[in-house]
Parts: C-alpha cells; structure tokens; sequence
C-alpha cells in the first residue's frame, strides 16, 4: 500500500466524510472538501494522487467537476462514490474520465479500490458492471465480426468488472494468456486501459438514449 500518496475527497454529508476518512486512516495526506467549487479552486488540487467524488453535490455536481479536473488535470485518478444510480450518470462519470465508480455501502472494499486505481486499474460495482455489461451485448454488435470466441469472452468479464486474476480462473487459462487476450481486444476496439473502453461504450450513444 501507498501510504505516502495524496488523496482528495469531495462529500457534502458528515457522516460519509466521516466514513470515508475512517477507511483511510492508514493515509497520511487526505484532503476534504464539502462542495465542489471549493476542491475546483483549491491550489493543492494539482498535487493530489486521487481524488474521491460524490455525485449529489450542490450547485456544481459531481459530474461537472470530474469534467473540469480531467480537462485541467487529465493525470489526476478519480473515483466516484455515490449513491445515484442513474445509467446516464453512470456512464456520464465515466465518459468525462472517472477511473471508477462505487456505491456508498461498500465503503468497506474503499481501500483496495483506491489501491487498484492508483496502480493504472478501475474499479466498479458488481452491479454497475452488469449495466455496462448488458449495454454491451445489446448495443456493440459490431465486435461480433472481429473478436474471436475467446475474446468475447474475455471481453465480457472485463466489463462486468472482474480482474485479470479471477477471469484468468473462471476460464481455466493463465494470467498471461489473459494479458495477451485483453492487448488484442484493445487493439481491435482501438483503445488502451479499461477506462477508454467505458468511455467508448458511453460515446456510442448510451447516455442519449
């Protein structure tokens, strides 16, 4: 774990600041802010390693916010704790460049998924996974003709949120196999992480829908 990094949360309620900073404790640096304007002016905002967000904010929301930080900060990891479960918001955070997105009665996983986002990985809901999952097999009919079996396979598990670890055992295979997997779907769907592929399924129309 990286004790040393920098951590930024962004929650207008008591309580969950007072949760989140509980499940952090072993963090030396954590900054808190209670709206968005004030963390989008803060001059130690560009020094930050990640930043948490809650989505319900007022007068600027969370969306807003991760749409200007990324602009501003493209770098900065962001991770979205929230309680709305609107498909467009979810798929809104994650086109303007949220590296997650978590609900906030699962704060007990807070640390592994900020862990996992800090090492270049996303993270995201068993239940959010499915959403995009399920958007997927109805709306990218087109990977059909260029993916292979295996490959959609592969594919599918990504999306439902699962890591290289846990599909390289549900599929019998190793995790290099699933590694050289992952670099061809990428390749074929022309994007590089696991971020830009939730951005493009957001940018195929699924928010306007």
């Amino acid at each position: 774990m990286n004790s040393d990094c920098k951590i930024g949360i962004v929650e207008n309620e008591e309580f969950f600041r007072a949760r989140l900073k509980e499940e952090l404790l072993e963090y030396q640096s954590i900054s808190i802010w209670k709206n968005a304007e004030d963390c989008y002016r803060d001059n130690n905002l560009q020094s930050l390693d990640i930043l948490l967000v809650d989505i319900g904010l007022p007068d600027m929301s969370g969306i807003d916010l991760i749409k200007l930080v990324k602009e501003k900060f493209p770098a900065l990891k962001i991770l979205v704790i929230s309680g709305i479960s609107s498909d467009d918001t979810i798929f809104q955070a994650l086109q303007f460049g949220a590296n997650g997105y978590i609900w906030k009665n699962e704060l007990k996983e807070l640390k592994s998924c900020v862990e996992d986002i800090l090492n270049d990985g996303s993270v995201m809901s068993p239940s959010i996974g499915i959403r995009v999952l399920h958007f997927f097999r109805s709306r990218l009919c087109p990977t059909e003709e260029i993916l292979s079996l295996r490959e959609k396979q592969v594919l599918e598990l990504i999306i439902s949120g699962m890591k290289n670890n846990k599909i390289a055992f549900q599929l019998g295979i190793s995790e290099g196999t699933i590694r050289k997997h992952i670099n061809n779907i990428y390749k074929k769907l022309h994007v590089t992480n696991r971020v830009e592929l939730m951005k493009k399924l957001s940018e195929m129309g699924y928010t306007s829908r």
